[in-house]
């Protein structure tokens, strides 16, 4: 004599139950990741961006930002906090005047422990990924070229 056991079937309604609330927690999850992942307190409050504006002591100066042309004389334009940058003025007949843009840390990113301790939002977010762990400082930079 054999024994059976008969299969337990599940009943549809339960299925779609269980499929619902499984599909309902990765969306959920996935909302949850995309906000740690797309924001952190320095790029929120900050940017990833700072205006920068800069000017010369000599109105027919010409003026580059890593070497794209901004203007003449005074010119302001958005810098990425990200990389290295730097500002040129250029006249005719002198040299030329290089002023390196200064950042300096930006404690709004500190914040990012409150959320995730800063593993995803100061690490990753604001310091790999957009630059807004640090901050443009000063703003406003006179660069003027070298004719003397």
């Amino acid at each position: 004599m054999m024994l059976r056991f008969r299969r337990k079937e599940v009943r549809p309604h339960v299925q779609l139950f269980i499929k619902g609330r499984f599909m309902k927690f990765i969306k959920v999850s996935v909302c949850v990741l995309s906000v740690f992942l797309n924001s952190a307190c320095a790029t929120m409050f900050n940017g990833s961006s700072a205006t920068v504006t800069v000017r010369s002591e000599d109105p027919k100066a010409k003026l580059y930002y890593n070497d794209t042309y901004v203007g003449q004389g005074s010119a302001s334009f958005p810098v990425p906090k990200k990389g290295n940058h730097s500002v040129r003025a250029t006249k005719e007949g002198c040299g030329d005047g290089t002023v390196a843009i200064q950042k300096k840390f930006d404690a709004t990113s500190l914040l990012g422990v409150l959320l995730d301790f800063g593993i995803v939002s100061m690490l990753i977010v604001d310091g790999a990924a957009t630059g807004a762990i640090q901050d443009i400082e000063p703003k406003n930079y006179v660069v003027n070229p070298n004719c003397g």
